[in-house]
């Protein structure tokens, strides 16, 4: 701790409510999340990850689904018209 902030520092008497306090805490932790530190940041990232494999499970189920279905044929067509026209 610096001398001169030690020499002058008091302590604040009543340094705020409960509430304010907690307010405080979020408004740190946000600000701290969004520099990429500490815990709420790696939990954001694991969040982020698990949203993209279920979006890709979910993408690639429908897809199948679409793909079994008669739009197999439009598929074909386009991939054959693809290498023809190459």
């Amino acid at each position: 701790m610096p001398a001169q902030f030690q020499a002058t520092y008091t302590p604040i008497a009543a340094a705020g409510t409960q509430l304010q306090i907690k307010h405080m805490a979020r408004l740190l932790a946000t600000q701290l999340v969004a520099a990429g530190l500490g815990k709420g940041d790696q939990q954001q990232q694991q969040q982020k990850q698990v949203a993209n494999t279920v979006f890709i499970m979910l993408f690639t189920n429908q897809l199948s689904n679409w793909l079994d279905s008669a739009n197999l044929w439009l598929v074909s067509d386009f991939l054959l018209v693809s290498l023809i026209s190459g």
